[in-house]
């Protein structure tokens, strides 16, 4: 609870950030073409705002994971029970903690490819947005 209210804390501080990093000239511009609020908020705030905040929530989303395996060392008994009787029973505890980190770490190349192809396809339509103009 206390990583998810961290990071919650954070996330939402960069969210705020990146709304309000949006050009107020491009707000103004597409109120005075006739859009309505929501409309402005979908077509305008919340892609520029998407193209700021997402670095920087991946790369929290990232820390988080790394943090995972000290909450595992230090909470083991709750977290897991029966991978302790596990330790208990085999004696072998660096198998199990190099496997967790691997998992940790294949869920991180995930996150990082993720938000590469993310960043392409935002490139890819802005291109396309200023061949249209």
């Amino acid at each position: 609870m206390a990583f998810a209210f961290n990071e919650a804390a954070y996330a939402s501080e960069t969210i705020r950030a990146a709304i309000l990093s949006v050009n107020p000239g491009e707000i103004e511009a597409a109120r005075s073409l006739g859009m309505t609020r929501a409309q402005v908020y979908r077509r305008v705030i919340i892609p520029n705002a998407a193209v700021v905040a997402t670095p920087t929530l991946i790369n929290s989303l990232i820390g988080l994971t790394k943090g995972l395996p000290s909450l595992q060392c230090r909470c083991c008994r709750s977290l897991c029970p029966s991978s302790d009787f596990w330790v208990v029973q085999t004696i072998v505890t660096f198998e199990r903690f190099h496997l967790s980190s691997s998992c940790l770490l294949v869920v991180n190349i995930v996150i990082e490819n993720l938000a590469v192809s993310l960043k392409e396809k935002w490139l890819l339509q802005h291109q396309i947005m200023l061949r249209q103009m």
